[in-house]
């Protein structure tokens, strides 16, 4: 009887890989949004690329150390992973990335390597975790596969709806929680103590996620009203009575005047 024939049994594997799907996916939306509006716009699609690296190369980790089988090993691999997926964006923001210098300024792209190399962290620590995962299971590859995408569908409405309701930057925090959630199923002993303190952690540094994912900047005038969900990062700037400005994702300006339908006393802007 094959795998297509029989349930897989082990509910925690398929819980497992599932969890670590959604936050993978999940992650991606969410650096996409933080990166885009924060560094440069044409950081979504190197999100994407360092994603698809990070995991292939931690799958052929696999191939070359057969030890990252074990199961303390692949959970060991999950906790790291949720903690380069918090960690990292804040260490990318404080490098002060500025791409217009990548060609000129050697120390500039010493900077974008780093960054790239700490993005793609959590993608290896998961990639060979999954990839292990596969493996000893492999009978069963279509159930688990079933996991795998029911995951990472999950995981592209839970980005939008906790970027929506609590905000970008605080999702930065909360998206690795599902990969602690999954070394937990796995773990034993100590590393399950491990997991469930960084969950707490994650958790616990929300309060400060904004000020930690935003780049310094001199603002053009004093901002009045912020926003930032999975749509835009939206600042409203008071240029005195008569005027504010609108500002999407730190790039696209507009001004709004103040006007009553007297065009007669209407101001001129330049």
């Amino acid at each position: 009887m094959t795998g297509l024939q029989r349930p897989f049994k082990d509910k925690r594997v398929l819980l497992a890989i599932g969890l670590v799907s959604l936050s993978l996916v999940a992650s991606e939306m969410v650096w996409t949004r933080i990166f885009s509006a924060e560094l440069f716009y044409t950081f979504a699609f190197l999100t994407l690329s360092i994603a698809v690296m990070g995991l292939g190369l931690g799958a052929l980790s696999l191939r070359l150390s057969p030890r990252l089988q074990s199961p303390d090993t692949i959970a060991g691999l999950l906790v790291l992973s949720a903690i380069f997926a918090a960690v990292g964006p804040v260490v990318v923001i404080a490098l002060g990335l500025e791409f217009s210098q990548l060609l000129f300024s050697p120390a500039m792209l010493g900077k974008f390597l780093l960054a790239v190399s700490v993005l793609g962290l959590p993608y290896f620590c998961a990639g060979a975790a999954l990839a292990s995962l596969f493996k000893a299971h492999h009978e069963y590859m279509d159930q688990l596969y079933m996991g795998d995408m029911l995951g990472a569908g999950i995981g592209v409405l839970i980005a939008l709806l906790v970027m929506d309701t609590l905000g970008t930057p605080a999702a930065v925090f909360l998206i690795p929680v599902p990969t602690l959630i999954a070394a937990m199923l796995i773990a034993k002993g100590r590393l399950n103590l491990v997991a469930m303190v960084f969950c707490f952690a994650t958790i616990a540094a929300i309060p400060w996620a904004e000020s930690m994912l935003e780049t310094e900047r001199e603002e053009r005038a004093p901002v009045i009203y912020k926003h930032w969900d999975a749509m835009a990062k939206i600042k409203v700037f008071d240029y005195g009575p008569e005027a504010r400005g609108i500002n999407i994702d730190n790039v696209a300006n507009t001004l709004v005047i103040r006007f009553d339908g007297d065009w007669s006393v209407l101001p001129a802007y330049g």
